[in-house]
């Protein structure tokens, strides 16, 4: 009797070695380094800036340099990443890391079988997106990303042919959640259309908030030289406390006309609004300009302002040379008389801004450069910045 379980057990054994090693033998992985490098130094010649405690001298950046490993690895229908090093600008997995300390982490873990995928697969709100790439031009803005809500994981199922998929998800502070998109290519134009609705589960008194989003995006060429890119998003968060229920809506919505007038001369006109459910606010932002390209050299103008103060905006407007090795640009913006300092110019001052910059790239690819900024009253600083930054920097 026992030797029977004796080879029962080694025949168990057996099969799990055997299991064990195919397995083995169908994982695959990629092994990928990246880093960047920068050093600098900066001189201010008015000395009102402290960096690192030494007054009118920088020799580094906070985040000077980035240097990280990925390991790529695949097993049948599961892929993902396990990533070494320090990565100063990405947050891996929820996780940020301390500025300065190396760390290992995973990311991007996901099983893709047929239709069905789950994991670290992301969301699905792409009108999100493309109001996010829209509204990255607009100076004025700071960063907007109160529209979308965060996918830690997700179980997600798609029908490709009908660009539909539809996900049961969540994250750490809003842990039920589901959403659905679809995604149409016409004739002339690319149709999304997505919503999200989120649960949490750690409001007060154990009560539950919910999030709602629902979008509608298109990019159209109606005709060779005319593309028109326009995104409405609605955001909704219905809070319940001990105080009672209340709810806080906001909408959202850019739209964008770009011409190619020419081969070497394009046109662009930009509208935005971050609050267009209140139909009192005076919130629309217009931003038009062009483009013009006669290489090695760029130009590029225009001016931004808000549509019930369209006389006290900015003007900006840029050179660019680049012919080999070489490069070399001026930039300027000035804002006008009556150019206000609502939450629309948080990234702008009205005071004359002129940045002149030059580089030099190595075969290596190695970058020495240098950049002088002048500006009669700093926004951020709180004072008069007029200030050279010599660095080199170099990247793969």
């Amino acid at each position: 009797m026992k030797s029977i379980k004796l080879a029962s057990g080694f025949a168990v054994s057996a099969l799990a070695l055997a299991i064990a090693g195919q397995a083995a033998a169908d994982t695959t992985f990629d092994v990928d380094f990246s880093a960047d490098l920068k050093v600098n130094t900066t001189l201010d010649f008015e000395n009102e800036r402290r960096m690192h405690g030494l007054p009118g001298y920088h020799s580094a950046d906070d985040d000077w340099y980035n240097f990280t490993a990925t390991w790529s690895v695949s097993n049948g229908p599961f892929s993902g990443d396990i990533i070494a090093g320090v990565d100063e600008d990405e947050e891996h997995n929820g996780i940020e890391l301390v500025e300065g300390e190396a760390g290992i982490w995973v990311d991007n873990l996901r099983v893709d079988e047929g239709p069905f995928s789950f994991g670290q697969i992301g969301r699905i709100t792409d009108t999100a997106g493309l109001y996010e790439d829209l509204t990255d031009e607009n100076e004025m803005f700071g960063e907007d990303d109160e529209t979308r809500i965060g996918v830690d994981a997700a179980f997600r199922y798609s029908v490709d042919d009908l660009g539909l998929r539809v996900q049961a998800e969540g994250n750490a502070g809003h842990p039920f959640g589901f959403a659905a998109a679809l995604n149409q290519d016409l004739d002339v134009a690319e149709v999304w259309a997505d919503v999200q609705y989120r649960e949490a589960l750690d409001a007060p008194d154990g009560m539950q908030d919910a999030e709602f989003t629902f979008g509608l995006g298109t990019v159209a060429t109606p005709v060779d030289m005319v593309t028109l890119t326009a995104v409405y998003r609605q955001i909704s968060n219905d809070v319940v406390t001990t105080a009672g229920a209340g709810d806080d809506d906001r909408g959202v919505f850019a739209v964008k006309a770009d011409v190619q007038a020419t081969d070497e001369l394009s046109v662009f006109l930009l509208l935005t609004d971050r609050d267009a459910l209140e139909s009192d606010s005076d919130t629309l932002l217009v931003r038009g300009g062009a483009v013009a390209e006669f290489a090695p050299f760029t130009v590029e103008g225009g001016y931004e302002a808000l549509a019930a103060e369209i006389d006290a905006g900015f003007v900006f407007a840029k050179l660019s040379y680049a012919e080999g090795p070489y490069g070399a640009f001026a930039e300027v913006n000035y804002g006008l008389e009556g150019f206000t300092d609502s939450g629309y110019n948080e990234n702008q001052d009205a005071d004359l801004k002129l940045v002149l910059g030059g580089d030099y790239t190595f075969d290596s690819g190695v970058v020495f450069g240098a950049e002088y900024t002048n500006q009669g009253d700093d926004y951020f600083d709180g004072g008069v910045k007029n200030e050279v930054e010599m660095f080199a920097k170099y990247s793969f």
